[in-house]
């Protein structure tokens, strides 16, 4: 099999087109960041081996008709604003470079004082963010080794979060994953992830947004402002890019992931409109069959579809209709093992599905008296069903065990558990916002979400039985309210933002007034100080309130957070980050008897007898240095140390699964021009960090559980969380050919994930013949191998 992927690759280096690139038009627009209003008159620059300069019309729109395929520097200047630099602008063969300015009047009008442009990847979209966040570059995402084109896996090597060589959730300032929220034009929505849920909610083995429909984004760690709700952890704030309203445009990638198909283009060139759809279809099943797939004796088939439709209606509203769908289902075949069976996981036979639509409809309209003012309606429907079951006899009714399964035919009909429910949410948001002057803007909005829930958990008694037995269900309906109320000033050196945040959840009546409060000072140019603080609340998992009655008086979780930044930006191309952060909470869900909380959930489901009154506290310190790509060459290297706790009923203080303790990650990519017109991208990622933290185990209880039929292992209680796995260590690479064409730009690539097939814990169980219990591990190691053409 390798032979022949190497042969075909030869082949299609061989067979490609090197004919001479036509030149390439780069359009764009100049608007202004808190307004959305046309930048009129201001100047655009395009750096490569030549310059290139053009003037945004009344529209803020302008275009640069001729230009060679390459990277260029564009930058953005107009009097009144601060300029803005994007660097590294890929200009290719067969695509349009388009490009969104969005500039930032200066807090005090200067005229003739040169002022030091800003390098769009040096601050955050969102102008009213100050601290805890970083902007998302959608280029790393295609970029960075091992990143498997998911914005997630890219986020985990920011400053403050810690990521996984297994799945792509997102540790931020040692929170659990789960308890991260994700945004999507501006909207929360269910975590566009694939397989989510086979672990804890809120990360699954890959993301389902195409980074081909991605724009820039923004990241928050912490301390979020006034308008960010339902989070104990990180906020991914994405949104979608516009099609292209001037021409149309295609791509379709093949890899071993799966086949990517993109298309965009005008709807009306006369109003502007415009769609952009991508879809997507896994091949892992092919994979699994042909021996090369991500986990041995895992079968996984996926598809997701997304797009956007973009309707300008006139130069201050536009109307935007957008869709995301999930389709996930993976299965285990353990006949298909050849391992020698030592515990019940050899035996198991796991199969789930996963369904999500999620979609919205936005409107967005500038008011006369320079008010903007933007409304949602978004649906989200979600069903998850999963089961597992056990080959615990022959067809003939004889007991299975290790001396006679190579004898024995077997039945795997013996059922253990099997956890469904469905989930819709359908919310209707409004937010308005005016800058009554240079310094001072206003925000306020408000948001409704109505959720439907089912839920139908069963277990069987024993794995012996095979018949399911009713443990939980649920058949709810409930409401989400939030309101916020932001100001933001911005005088000389200082930016002020405080706001207030309205959260009430109708499931236990319960209402919070959240306080948001940052403040930055640049006492130069190059460096800046922030401080911020925020009280947020979280949700759990909707499961974990209908596992017992008394679980649905918890009141939400809440976390008073305070972040502390500094950066120095001594260069156009390089810069440092520090981050410090405390984080308390409240309201965490323990249980009643033992030392168990949520915050170490691991796995889909949840049983526990709940409540309230845990506590939890995180703390610790990031530092980060970045040298933006210029020239073809880029680096990135970030380290964090810090501390997760959790206070059980008996007030005792425990680490949480997710204290790794430390992390460090790096990143070192160049690009070269091959025969002044082709591009050669070499990229090396690595990451090490400390292991989760586990209980050992109670073999005893343990042996005794599996004596009477249960799959479960017992812990050592006395010992909660107090040991920590061994460290991790990921390098992966990304080596990419791009050929420019006549019409047709064609990609080959290579992106290969952990290398050093480093694994995690997936699963404990009882080993039946060292009679003690294990953890099972799991490998995700891929090399990723991909032909893509754009045309």
């Amino acid at each position: 099999m390798n032979k022949k992927l190497l042969w075909m690759l030869a082949a299609i280096l061989t067979i490609c087109g090197i004919t001479t690139a036509n030149a390439q038009t780069l359009r764009g627009t100049v608007k202004d960041i808190l307004t959305g209003d046309p930048v009129v008159g201001a100047a655009v620059t395009a750096q490569g081996d030549k310059t290139y300069r053009a003037v945004a019309n009344a529209d803020g729109v302008f275009e640069i008709k001729g230009l060679d395929v390459g990277r260029y520097t564009i930058e953005a200047t107009c009097v009144g604003y601060e300029p803005e630099r994007m660097v590294e602008v890929l200009v290719s063969g067969a695509k349009e470079a388009v490009v969104a300015f969005q500039l930032r009047e200066l807090a005090e009008q200067l005229q003739e004082v040169t002022v030091r442009p800003v390098v769009n990847k040096a601050r955050a979209l969102n102008p009213t963010a100050v601290t805890g966040v970083q902007m998302i570059s959608v280029d790393e995402a295609t970029r960075f080794g091992g990143s498997l084109d998911d914005i997630a896996r890219v986020v985990g090597r920011y400053v403050g979060t810690t990521g996984s060589v297994n799945n792509d959730g997102l540790s931020t300032h040692g929170n659990p994953p789960g308890m991260s929220m994700y945004r999507l034009e501006g909207v929360e929505v269910p975590a566009p992830v694939h397989f989510d849920g086979t672990q804890n909610s809120g990360f699954g083995e890959i993301s389902a947004l195409h980074t081909n429909l991605l724009a820039n984004s923004d990241y928050y760690t912490g301390a979020a402002p006034a308008e960010m709700g339902n989070t104990l952890g990180g906020v991914m704030d994405l949104r979608l890019r516009p099609g292209n309203n001037a021409r149309y445009e295609h791509s379709v990638k093949l890899s071993t992931l799966g086949l990517d198909a993109t298309s965009e283009g005008p709807l009306s060139r006369k109003s502007g409109s415009s769609y952009i759809v991508s879809y997507r279809y896994g091949l892992t099943k092919l994979l699994n069959d042909l021996n090369i797939g991500i986990t041995e004796g895992d079968q996984s088939d996926y598809q997701d579809l997304l797009f956007k439709l973009n309707f300008p209606l006139d130069n201050s509203s536009t109307l935007s209709l957008w869709g995301l769908g999930v389709w996930d289902k993976t299965y285990m075949v353990w006949d298909d093992i050849d391992e020698e069976w030592q515990t019940l996981y050899e035996q198991s036979d796991y199969h789930a599905h996963f369904n999500t639509v999620t979609g919205g409809l936005t409107y967005d309209i500038g008011l006369t008296g320079g008010w903007r003012l933007r409304a949602d309606l978004t649906a989200a429907h979600r069903e998850t069903s999963m089961a597992s079951r056990y080959a615990i006899y022959a067809t003939d009714g004889t007991l299975l065990t290790e001396q006679n399964r190579n004898t024995l035919e077997f039945a795997p009909v013996t059922p253990y558990n099997k956890f469904d429910f469905d989930v819709t949410w359908l919310t209707a948001s409004v937010a308005a916002q005016k800058r009554f002057s240079q310094h001072y803007l206003l925000k306020f909005g408000s948001s409704l979400r109505h959720i439907d829930y089912d839920q139908d958990y069963r277990r069987a008694a024993t794995i012996y039985t095979g018949v399911l037995l009713p443990l939980s269900s649920a058949d709810k309906k409930m409401e989400q309210v939030d309101a916020y109320a932001t100001n933001n000033l911005r005088y000389g050196q200082w930016t002020l933002n405080a706001g207030l945040h309205l959260s009430g959840w109708t499931l236990s009546s319960d209402w919070t007034l959240q306080p948001r409060l940052s403040a930055e000072w640049k006492p130069a140019e190059s460096h800046a100080l922030a401080l911020g603080y925020g009280m947020t609340t979280r949700n759990d998992s909707y499961d974990t309130y209908f596992a017992a009655a008394m679980n649905r008086d918890m009141k939400l979780m809440r976390s008073h957070q305070l972040v502390l930044n500094y950066s120095w930006q001594p260069s156009l191309s390089f810069s440092l980050k520090t981050e410090a952060w405390a984080e308390w909470q409240s309201h965490v869900p323990v249980s009643p008897t033992t030392t168990y909380t949520s915050l170490n959930r691991y796995w889909y489901d949840q049983n526990e007898v709940l409540t309230d009154a845990g506590r939890g506290r995180n703390y610790g310190v990031s530092i980060g240095a970045e040298h933006y790509m210029t020239d073809g060459f880029y680096w990135l290297l970030n380290g964090s140390v810090y501390k997760a706790e959790y206070r059980d009923i008996n007030h005792v203080w425990h680490p949480t699964l997710f204290d790794r303790g430390w992390s460090v990650s790096a990143a070192v990519g160049k690009e070269w021009k091959v025969k002044g017109r082709h591009l050669l991208s070499v990229n090396l990622a690595g990451s090490a960090m400390g292991g989760l933290r586990y209980t050992p185990f109670d073999d005893a209880a343990s042996a005794s559980l599996y004596a009477a039929g249960s799959p479960e292992v017992a812990y050592d209680y006395s010992q909660t969380m107090a040991k920590r796995h061994d460290p991790i260590f990921d390098l992966s690479m990304n080596i990419s050919y791009r050929i420019h064409g006549r019409r047709l730009d064609q990609i080959i690539g290579l992106d290969y994930m952990n290398i050093l097939a480093y694994d995690e814990p997936q699963n404990d169980y009882f080993n039946n013949v060292t009679h003690r219990a294990q953890t099972y591990k799991e490998c995700y190691s891929l090399p990723n191998i991909s032909y893509a053409i754009e045309f």
